[in-house]
């Protein structure tokens, strides 16, 4: 691993521009932002791999998660650190919470960017996608780099 790579996790509640905010950092040469890759209907298999988590945590010397295990594989590789100044993707609050990657992210080196919004707008915000169907505007298409 290249030490000189910024990893780094976009966070924040939904509705709080977390998505442009991300797909904006992607545009830039050096920076590869993934988006949001444990989205539930992006990644079954990392779904399915932590559904196993606990057993796993129990099992393992290092106690990873397995969608961890799966991110250090597919966007923490050095392909990734050779050709960007940092690295990094989008995590909302229940993503980490439900993948168990607290203890993973606790033993990281991240730069976390912690995207705060009035919670009236973002209820405002919400209201109106529901209503409208649009959730994001489409700027660019995130994909999970497993499928």
């Amino acid at each position: 691993m290249n030490d000189q790579t910024a990893q780094f996790i976009v966070t924040g509640l939904p509705r709080s521009g977390s998505t442009l905010l991300a797909l904006s950092l992607n545009l830039h040469p050096q920076i590869f932002c993934a988006g949001e890759l444990l989205l539930d209907s992006q990644c079954p298999k990392v779904l399915a791999l932590a559904s196993q988590t606990r057993r796993i945590r129990k099992r393992d010397g290092d106690g990873s998660s397995a969608a961890w295990d799966w991110l250090q594989r597919r966007l923490f590789t050095e392909e990734n650190f050779k050709a960007h100044a940092a690295v990094g993707f989008k995590l909302l609050y229940a993503q980490m919470e439900r993948q168990q990657l607290f203890p993973d992210l606790q033993r990281g080196r991240f730069k976390v960017i912690h995207l705060w919004r009035n919670p009236v707008m973002s209820s405002v915000s919400l209201m109106q996608a529901k209503r409208d169907g649009i959730w994001h505007k489409q700027i660019g298409a995130e994909v999970c780099p497993d499928q």
